[in-house]
């Protein structure tokens, strides 16, 4: 976690976890004037690290003088992917995430890229995916067609072809609903991509599935090159698979890590 004010950035004097599991933390000591903008950038890729935030927020308000400004940076936002319920018993997890963010007392909240649209207050601030590439027109790089993974993914894709004029393909996935595993895969061929370098765009890459199934799919209509980018690179199995797969190049924001990732991977800072 890092605390930014007026140029200075701060870590926590302390953070620690108790042997009943409860986890605490004292601020640094910090120079605050009236006036002064306080940006809490974390990442929330851990219960521990969500408490985390809470207790900061709580700590930092009993500090405030005036006319002080409280901005958190998340990012990646938590919980997100159970955007609905599919079976009943089950939660709506992305209310949850949200409905706990709103608890806190920061003025804005800046996230980005979320998976799918929420009703959230005025002060949820999103860098959208077609902002992001609007900021790192490097991503599409030499890129001639934009693939959209699923429905679902097709209206950032098309924000992103119509904003640099690039063509828009789409595939369509089939999951089993009750163990989220893929059943098929189909390309959209009404766009030629044979000898264009194409681009899967989507936002968050967990195991890679979709991706290095839908690579696969896509070698049969001899495109020259294949790359991916995600906002959110989880990627829980690692990234061998999508090499294998046939993606040559991997983009991704520092929106979920803290350390480094793979060497191979191309990194946007946020």
């Amino acid at each position: 976690m890092k605390i930014r004010i007026n140029r200075r950035t701060y870590g926590l004097d302390k953070s620690f976890q108790f042997s009943g599991g409860e986890v605490q933390i004292r601020l640094p000591k910090m120079v605050i004037q009236e006036g002064d903008t306080i940006y809490v950038s974390t990442l929330l890729n851990s219960p521990n690290a969500i408490m985390e935030m809470l207790l900061v927020d709580d700590a930092i308000q009993r500090l405030l003088p005036k006319n002080v400004k409280t901005v958190l940076e998340i990012y990646y936002m938590p919980y997100a992917r159970q955007d609905r319920v599919c079976y009943d018993g089950e939660a709506h997890s992305a209310k949850i995430m949200a409905r706990l963010l709103e608890g806190t007392k920061f003025d804005f909240i800046r996230y980005a890229d979320l998976h799918s649209y929420q009703a959230l207050e005025d002060r949820f601030i999103e860098l959208t995916q077609l902002e992001i590439f609007k900021y790192n027109p490097s991503i599409l790089c030499d890129v001639d067609v934009i693939i959209s993974p699923d429905a679902g993914a097709m209206p950032k894709a098309k924000a992103i072809g119509e904003w640099f004029g690039l063509p828009v393909s789409q595939s369509q996935k089939v999951r089993d609903t009750d163990t989220g595993k893929l059943i098929n895969i189909t390309i959209d061929t009404t766009i030629n991509i044979e000898g264009k370098n194409v681009m899967m765009v989507d936002d968050i890459c967990d195991g890679g599935g979709t991706f290095c199934w839908t690579a696969s799919e896509l070698k049969k209509y001899k495109p020259m090159s294949v790359a991916l980018y995600v906002t959110h690179g989880i990627f829980s199995k690692g990234v061998d698979c999508l090499f294998d797969a046939g993606i040559h190049r991997v983009v991704t924001t520092d929106s979920f890590f803290n350390g480094e990732l793979d060497k191979r991977i191309e990194v946007i800072k946020l």
